[in-house]
């Protein structure tokens, strides 16, 4: 619960986070009927926490990061940490996360440091003030124009030491609509050193809902589902819904709006453009063919069914799903993400994908 933002703890005990949380539980009858037939067979569970979000403390829009993939991120160590996304899933408002994080945190992080130089870096990796404070630097990988300068940078966090009794974590941003940059996180370890960033759960809109006064109109379980099958949990649309919320407009015109512009309109070209998807002429055909499946399929018929007609399947195929725009349900299987799909222009009748 403390980790999904509803409980907080303190001297006196545990307590509602915000008055914010009663609301979005409902009334006095609908808590005690959800009390009582509650299933203790099944526990929260560490990713259940795990999905859980919070708003951006500048204009409340949602958080990129997960709290486990923030907490990542600013844990005390001597660390390289690669966060890679789209401009669909937030990665441009990393900075402002981790400055909210240390405002929140000041007697453990130092200000955070972005790198303007290869100087600058050189001398933020080796420098710094024995003590407490944790310190955190960022880096653009998109500031270099070579990407084996981008790859040296990323190989002086991991050699370059600071002096004793200082840690720092060297936050590298890799834009994930870029080959490149997908390249070069290949070669460092997965499940270590890279941070994806992914679409949110209905969790993750729970709790950022909780602190947000605006999304009142969501506190109904029947009303949060709604936004999660408008937008699919991409945050680029999130935070229109956000923005729509503040004017004062309910759930249905809000969803309605989202997923005719999403459907034919500027939001669904913001998504496909912050997905990077609409650059490459190979792209935009394996797109068109994905959208075009009625069901999905296991990764190897995938493959199969795109390689007589795409130059290289299988590593398109892995871009989407870096991207997270590629589905993938309970039984392994994978297809285009339905609010992708939804966004992707339609094909003339009669079209069909090329066939294996």
């Amino acid at each position: 619960m403390t980790g999904l933002g509803i409980l907080a703890g303190d001297s006196q005990g545990w307590r509602l986070r915000s008055s914010n949380v009663l609301r979005l539980l409902g009334n006095q009858h609908a808590i005690e009927e959800a009390l009582e037939n509650h299933d203790t067979s099944k526990p929260l569970t560490k990713l259940t926490a795990a999905q859980a979000r919070r708003p951006i403390a500048a204009d409340n829009r949602i958080s990129p990061l997960t709290e486990q993939q923030l907490a990542r991120l600013t844990t005390p160590g001597n660390e390289l940490r690669i966060v890679i996304g789209s401009a669909a899933t937030g990665l441009g408002s990393i900075a402002n996360v981790l400055d909210d994080q240390q405002k929140r945190a000041p007697s453990k992080l130092d200000p955070i440091v972005c790198s303007t130089s290869p100087s600058h870096y050189k001398e933020l990796l080796s420098t710094g003030k024995p003590g407490p404070l944790h310190r955190i630097v960022v880096v653009k990988l998109s500031r270099f124009n070579d990407i084996d300068k981008a790859r040296a940078s990323l190989r002086q966090a991991e050699t370059i030491q600071p002096p004793a009794g200082v840690t720092r974590t060297v936050v590298a941003l890799a834009d994930a609509c870029k080959a490149e940059h997908l390249a070069l996180a290949t070669e460092f370890d997965p499940d270590n050193a890279l941070i994806p960033l992914r679409r949110v759960t209905l969790e993750g809109i729970s709790s950022w809902a909780t602190d947000v006064e605006a999304l009142a109109p969501f506190a109904e379980t029947e009303a949060r589902n709604r936004l999660m099958e408008t937008t699919g949990g991409w945050p680029i649309l999130l935070d229109e819904a956000l923005v729509q919320a503040r004017q004062g407009r309910r759930v249905l015109t809000i969803c309605k709006n989202i997923d005719e512009e999403v459907t034919s309109g500027a939001l669904g070209t913001a998504l496909l453009d912050g997905l990077g998807l609409t650059a490459s002429p190979d792209m935009r055909t394996l797109l068109t063919d994905l959208a075009a499946l009625d069901e999905p399929l296991p990764w190897d018929d995938l493959v199969e069914l795109l390689q007589d007609s795409h130059p290289a399947p299988q590593q398109a195929l892995e871009r989407l799903r870096m991207l997270d725009a590629l589905a993938q349900d309970e039984k392994q299987l994978h297809m285009l993400d339905p609010t992708v799909r939804r966004a992707w222009p339609p094909q003339p009748s009669g079209w069909s994908p090329t066939p294996a």
